[in-house]
């Protein structure tokens, strides 16, 4: 099993207190700091692709096409996918807050970045299936780790089902030997794909970080573990320099193997609202399983290579469309991604 240096070069103080949530504030304070849990969202190679609005009592929540990933992500599907993540958690945050929020998807006709208008009243939220989920924002992570073959219980795989439902998506979980290999030869099929291609090595190399960066995005080293049989996975020079495919195939089948459950997320459609409809589906199923004890993690490259999506697709079954393929178990601790500063997120 991969090791991994659990230790960040520097203190987590992007996590934030809720302390110091602004009881006697205005409603644009209260929608400013819960914005901070907001930016904690899962993103595609911790992209963190948002950005925000605040206007007195509402809040637009838009895609930075700027840091979307041109080459495994070119029509920003996965980009809108965690914008839609980043409105969950927000929502998530203002129900504990004590706030109530209405969101507008696409509020803005002339604007296709503009996601969508969160507006908040006070007043306790009406969705009392939010506020147990508030306490795993900060402590949600995306693994790269091992799992022990410990099984994951039908009804904790049946309330992540319920998670996803409710944000108008679909989660397909399986279980055995032989469903998990055929996903597995998916994942090293579009691992050599992407691999093979030269762009896409230069733009993944360009979000690698050394263990001891500071930059506040992008996958860090001492998030991901690298031993030395497996340093081609996480060095910006090699993964620029030497397709790498079959040995990182290699290693996600090992993963995929050793994971009891690999699980889909669905939408009945392939569109920018099905996108949003989906990264608020997978935030929730993330927090719920992180409320659950289990570890997650993802493995987008046989969703993003278009052959193997369509495989994906036809394992799921007709009507239901691939957006998110992750693996879920019980594994060890991993320290949390770094988030840039919220006042890099706010425009005016």
């Amino acid at each position: 099993m991969p090791t991994t240096n659990t230790s960040p070069p520097v203190e987590p103080d992007w996590i934030p207190d809720e302390a110091d949530f602004p009881a006697r504030g205005s409603v644009e304070d209260a929608i400013t700091f819960c914005l901070r849990y907001a930016v904690l969202a899962a993103s595609g190679h911790n992209s963190q692709p948002w950005w925000f609005k605040v206007d007195d009592t509402a809040v637009t929540v838009g895609l930075d096409v700027s840091r979307g990933l041109a080459v495994a992500d070119p029509f920003d599907r996965e980009a809108t996918i965690s914008v839609g993540a980043a409105i969950m958690t927000l929502r998530i945050a203002l129900a504990h807050f004590g706030l109530q929020a209405r969101v507008d998807d696409w509020p803005d006709p002339k604007d296709p970045e503009a996601c969508a208008t969160v507006t908040v009243t006070s007043g306790a939220s009406t969705d009392e299936t939010l506020e147990p989920l508030f306490g795993q924002i900060t402590q949600r992570r995306s693994s790269h780790a091992g799992f022990d073959d410990t099984p994951v219980d039908d009804a904790v795989l049946a309330e992540l089902a319920g998670e996803a439902t409710a944000e108008g998506a679909a989660l397909h979980s399986f279980t055995t030997a032989d469903d998990r290999q055929a996903l597995a030869e998916l994942v090293a099929e579009a691992d050599q794909e992407q691999m093979s291609d030269l762009r896409f090595r230069r733009e993944l190399a360009s979000w690698l970080r050394r263990p001891f960066s500071r930059q506040r995005d992008g996958l860090h080293g001492y998030t991901v573990g690298s031993p030395l049989e497996e340093v081609a996975l996480t060095s910006p020079l090699i993964v620029r320099t030497f397709d790498v495919g079959k040995q990182r195939g290699a290693h996600n089948i090992d993963l995929v193997g050793a994971s009891p459950v690999i699980a889909i997320l669905s939408t009945a459609a392939d569109d920018r609202s099905a996108w949003l409809d989906a990264g608020r589906a997978i935030a929730r199923t993330h927090l719920r399983a992180s409320r659950a004890g289990l570890s997650v993690g993802f493995l987008n490259q046989a969703i993003e290579v278009p052959a193997t999506r369509a495989k994906v697709g036809e394992i799921i079954g007709a009507g239901a469309v691939p957006q998110i393929l992750l693996r879920l178990g019980y594994g060890p601790p991993v320290p949390a991604q770094p988030r840039r500063p919220l006042e890099r997120f706010l425009i005016d």
